[in-house]
């Protein structure tokens, strides 16, 4: 059936994600979000919530999206397109506060999906890494465990270094659980892939 809020993904393609550099990126995650059974986090809400939020919506799952600024709810919204009584908005939950002490609020193994674009700085995406890891599905086979994912691993911003140390140093601990993938293009969507999923090299 048509998903409206399918549209609004396919839409910010070409209008907010193309500003911020995410839009090759969105047809991508929102299949991710489709091929996992919930729940699904998001750090950072913006034109990924529209991707992630139709994905949500191809299983009934939800969507939580944690933002330091309680003002990118509204933003959201705008470049949805939709009434915010639009029923598929009950699938999402937004929440203000910081993206590594919210995950406390989160039980270990209960993650399907991770999605992680906020301010790109090697200490604070290392942070989301190490305190989110623990909240990751566990499972016998790669299909039952968790994937992490986000954005602006090519982005060069800080001098302490950016989301792809990060996430190699990250790689490195957990070699034995995770592969990655890099997509190019719109400065780079890293995905965490859990080990035994791979079908080529």
């Amino acid at each position: 059936m048509f998903s409206p809020i399918l549209q609004s993904a396919f839409n910010a393609i070409t209008g907010p994600a193309r500003i911020h550099c995410i839009a090759a990126h969105l047809p991508a995650i929102y299949i991710l979000a489709s091929h996992t059974d919930g729940p699904v986090v998001e750090l950072g809400a913006g034109a990924s919530t529209l991707a992630l939020l139709a994905g949500c919506a191809e299983k009934g799952t939800k969507l939580v999206s944690y933002d330091s600024n309680p003002e990118t709810k509204k933003k959201v919204f705008s470049y949805s397109k939709l009434s915010e009584t639009d029923p598929v908005w009950n699938l999402w939950t937004h929440v203000t506060g910081d993206s590594v002490a919210v995950a406390k609020d989160w039980n270990n193994n209960t993650v399907s999906l991770l999605f992680i674009d906020t301010n790109h700085s090697y200490s604070v995406t290392t942070n989301e890494l190490n305190a989110w890891y623990p909240k990751m599905k566990r499972g016998e086979s790669a299909a039952e465990r968790g994937i992490i994912c986000g954005h602006d691993y090519y982005l060069k911003r800080f001098k302490e270094g950016n989301v792809d140390k990060a996430v190699n140093e990250f790689m490195e601990k957990h070699k034995d659980e995770f592969f990655l993938q890099v997509l190019p293009n719109d400065q780079g969507l890293f995905i965490l892939w859990p080990a035994g999923n791979r079908t080529n090299g």
